[in-house]
């Protein structure tokens, strides 16, 4: 299969990191790996059938066992796999500059879409029943495109339950050296909920070099959402709902330094007046 529509989904999920998250990168065996990064490897530019790997020493937090596997499958459904496997790598863009992400950018894995099929990300042996906020990547170097991620871990035919979603829109040959945010620049945060066997499943539908596409290049941190709100900051409908806590902040200055500052998606940029949310494992 000639792939000639590239496109980059990102799904970051978190390779075995000194906290154990799960972050992941796609590519042939050859791509050179991101650091802090797993590489989910595909065998061949032009595969046969969907691609599995499991990861472990992760996160208990994350997952019980310590083990999640992750499938990539091109299909009508997450369990009806029905396309061939394309990865690449485009042997760019390098380090330079603002961006330390090259290799991230740089390789990717997933399908050409038909009618009535999409690219499927599933992830099993995670907590069930849990909020996760999942980073995803989109980037090809060679192609314009866009990717748009729904979880749909809870739908059935009879619910029909989809999740949020959230889309990234690529520029190809982007000048990531002069860019500040240059390493996730083309990334976004979507909050992803388990079902009751802790297993997790994301569409990715979307268009590369004007043709469809899924395709995915990076997947995480996954972190588990606990938010924590600070005087000032107003996080709509969020700060009363279980699970959430408001704090002063000599509270804030006594929290583990292992929290990290995250915006949850759907919320714009904090200004006067409002609040900073924080993630803390």
């Amino acid at each position: 299969m000639k792939l000639s529509l590239p496109l980059v989904f990102g799904l970051v999920l978190s390779a075995i990191s000194a906290h154990g998250d799960i972050q992941v990168q796609f590519g042939l065996g050859t791509s050179p790996t991101q650091p802090g990064y797993s590489l989910f490897t595909a065998a061949a530019t032009n595969g046969t059938g969907s691609l599995t790997q499991t990861f472990s020493s992760l996160d208990v937090n994350i997952a019980p066992t310590g083990t999640v596997t992750v499938s990539l499958v091109g299909g009508p459904t997450s369990t009806n796999s029905t396309l061939n496997y394309a990865a690449r790598d485009r042997n760019g863009p390098k380090n330079g500059g603002s961006l330390s992400y090259g290799p991230l950018y740089e390789s990717f894995a997933g399908f050409r879409l038909t009618p009535d099929t999409y690219g499927w990300l599933s992830l099993s042996g995670l907590k069930p029943n849990a909020t996760f906020v999942m980073t995803f990547y989109a980037y090809d170097n060679d192609f314009n495109g866009n990717m748009t991620f729904t979880d749909d871990s809870l739908y059935t035919p009879t619910n029909n339950l989809a999740g949020k979603n959230t889309t990234i829109t690529y520029t190809h040959n982007y000048d990531f050296a002069s860019d500040t945010n240059a390493d996730s620049h083309f990334s976004s945060p979507l909050t992803i909920t388990t079902d009751t066997n802790g297993n997790a499943v994301i569409q990715i539908t979307g268009v590369n070099n004007n043709g469809p596409t899924a395709l995915i290049n990076a997947l995480g941190p996954v972190n588990t959402k606990r938010w924590v709100a600070l005087p000032g900051i107003w996080l709509p409908g969020e700060a009363t709902k279980p699970g959430y806590t408001l704090c002063g902040l000599d509270r804030f200055r006594q929290r583990s330094p292992a929290a990290k500052e995250r915006q949850p998606e759907g919320r714009g940029s904090l200004g006067y007046g409002s609040s900073v949310a924080h993630s803390v494992k």
